[in-house]
């Protein structure tokens, strides 16, 4: 007797080793989903979601609406489940089960992000605007960054119902709302996000203006500049020193202590470099310098020139001597691949260039050699 308790006791032991060590490998296949696959079928709990999740993204929705039942029927109060069996409903067609599965999902649990993206889609096919706006500022509001927030997001904001319906429901929102912006310049059309950011501005969201100058003109660099432009005048205008231009014309150099707009000049930093912007006279002045023996850039700007020939010219009262200073003129084409089109000595009298049609934007980088000097403002014809 004592072998055979001395064996029941091993066995025992061996069982809770490994129920523990399957409920632990379940526990970090949330984390890790290359574990789930390895998850015993009678531990599974959150590998199945797992699971469920890879079916779904793979398009196998009949394996996936299999393991989301599954789920439910093992762990009925989570709202995970029931949202991937209304993603599984919808997926086959079947909207009026994917609605009923959906909203039983939603009571238990509103802050399920996968709960909350599956009624976005619900609400976007059955056309109710406010429901799909307010699933999807949740999202938002969550911190959610992800493509498929971002898919979420073009079905109901490239709507003007969905648009509207979303512009209703703005607050004074958090910094989140800058991320919706930069993702708006890169999808929308230019009307879309002058409303968008218009609205986000009415309602002091904590826009951060220095940041979507900057991180906007990659969207200029792919022939975006329009939209851009919409951007910054809906969300950002009256807060930049500089006179904004966007191409042809006078280009005259904005403070170098103020907001830089995205099509205003920047100053890079270098070393031994040295940049002030001054007025005097109702003319403003570039004053530079480099203590550097090496050729240095002193200002940069983005500009949108149509396809064509075009003269450039440096004017003004103040002009650095011409073995001093250059204008280095970069092309870029939709999908932001640069191209030189020339490097010019900048002086009073007109060079000649031209721009393609494939060319959608462009960057012109004034380079200044050892010593200082001045220039008043460039001109493009």
């Amino acid at each position: 007797m004592t072998v055979i308790r001395k064996l029941v006791w091993f066995a025992l032991w061996v069982a809770v080793a490994i129920a523990a060590l399957g409920f632990e490998t379940d526990r970090e296949a949330r984390h890790n989903a290359s574990l789930a696959e390895y998850v015993p079928t009678p531990f599974r709990g959150f590998a199945l979601e797992v699971l469920a999740r890879g079916d779904f993204a793979r398009g196998d929705d009949a394996a996936g609406m299999q393991l989301a039942r599954e789920m439910v029927a093992r762990r009925p109060i989570p709202a995970e489940g029931m949202a991937m069996v209304a993603q599984g409903e919808l997926a086959e067609g079947r909207e009026r089960p994917a609605l009923a599965a959906v909203m039983v999902a939603a009571e238990r649990g509103w802050r399920d992000s996968f709960t909350q993206a599956a009624l976005v889609q619900l609400a976007v096919q059955g056309g109710d605007w406010d429901i799909a706006a307010q699933r999807l500022l949740a999202l938002w509001r969550k911190g959610e960054n992800n493509d498929e927030l971002r898919v979420l997001s073009g079905a109901v904001l490239s709507r003007k119902e969905g648009l509207r319906a979303f512009n209703a429901q703005l607050r004074a929102e958090a910094g989140w709302s800058n991320a919706l912006l930069l993702w708006s310049a890169d999808t929308l059309d230019a009307s879309l996000v002058r409303s968008l950011a218009h609205t986000l501005r009415r309602q002091h969201a904590q826009l951060d203006c220095s940041l979507l100058s900057v991180r906007a003109i990659s969207a200029i660099r792919r022939g975006r500049g329009d939209v851009v432009d919409a951007l910054w005048q809906a969300a950002c205008s009256g807060t930049s020193n500089g006179v904004v231009t966007r191409g042809l014309g006078t280009l005259l150099f904005t403070p170098t202590d103020g907001l830089v707009g995205p099509f205003d000049w920047s100053y890079p930093v270098g070393l031994g470099v040295v940049q002030e912007v001054s007025r005097a006279g109702g003319e403003t002045i570039l004053h530079f310098s480099n203590s550097e023996i090496i050729r240095q850039p002193i200002a940069r700007r983005m500009v949108l020139l149509p396809s064509g020939e075009h003269f450039v010219r440096a004017e003004g009262g103040a002009v650095t001597p011409s073995e001093d200073l250059t204008l280095l003129i970069t092309c870029f084409d939709r999908d932001g691949r640069r191209q030189t089109i020339g490097k010019f000595t900048l002086t009073r009298e007109s060079r000649d260039f031209n721009i393609s049609a494939a060319c959608v934007s462009q960057m012109l980088e004034i380079e200044a050699g050892s010593g200082s000097g001045s220039l008043s403002f460039i001109r493009i014809d």
